[in-house]
C-alpha cells in the first residue's frame, strides 16, 4: 500500500465518520400539488416555507409547463445544532406558494401547516389536503 493510498483511505474515513455524525436528525418533507391555470408565457412556482425557528425561510422553485399539474417537494433539515446532544427541532410552520411569470411575482397563496396539510408519519411529510390553483390569467 502506497503513502497515496494511505491518505485516500484515512480522507474517505474521515468523510464518512463526518457524514455519519450529522446524519442524526432525519429529514422531512413538504409536498405541495396543484394546477396551474395560465394565459401563457415562461412561468414558475416559488415555495417559501417558514419554519419554528425565527426568520428562518427555505426557498425552492419548480418548473412549470403551462396549464399542467405540479408536484414540489421540499426537504426540511431538522438539525438545529448539536450543543452536547443533537437538536432536531426545526418544523415548518407556514407556506407561501408564488406563481412567478418572466421572474414577476402574479400570485401568491399562503398555507399553514396545521391548517392546510396532513401529515403522513410513514413518509415523513406533510401533503397539502387540497390541490393548489394558480392562476396568471387577468381577473383571477
Amino acid at each position: 500500500m502506497t503513502a497515496s493510498d494511505r491518505v485516500l483511505i484515512t480522507l474517505l474515513w474521515l468523510f464518512v465518520a463526518c457524514a455519519s455524525a450529522e446524519a442524526k436528525c432525519a429529514a422531512l418533507f413538504v409536498v405541495l400539488e396543484g394546477k396551474l391555470v395560465s394565459s401563457g408565457g415562461q412561468q414558475e412556482v416559488l415555495v417559501r416555507i417558514y419554519t419554528n425557528r425565527g426568520g428562518e425561510i427555505i426557498e425552492q422553485k419548480g418548473a412549470l409547463v403551462e396549464n399542467e399539474n405540479f408536484n414540489i417537494k421540499v426537504t426540511i433539515d431538522t438539525f438545529v445544532s448539536a450543543a452536547g446532544s443533537n437538536n432536531c427541532s426545526r418544523r415548518p410552520k407556514d407556506v407561501e406558494v408564488i406563481l412567478l411569470k418572466s421572474g414577476v411575482p402574479v400570485q401568491t397563496v399562503r398555507l399553514g401547516i396545521g391548517q392546510d396539510f396532513n401529515w403522513d408519519a410513514i413518509r415523513a411529510e406533510w401533503r397539502t389536503r387540497l390541490p393548489i390553483v394558480l392562476s396568471s390569467s387577468k381577473g383571477s
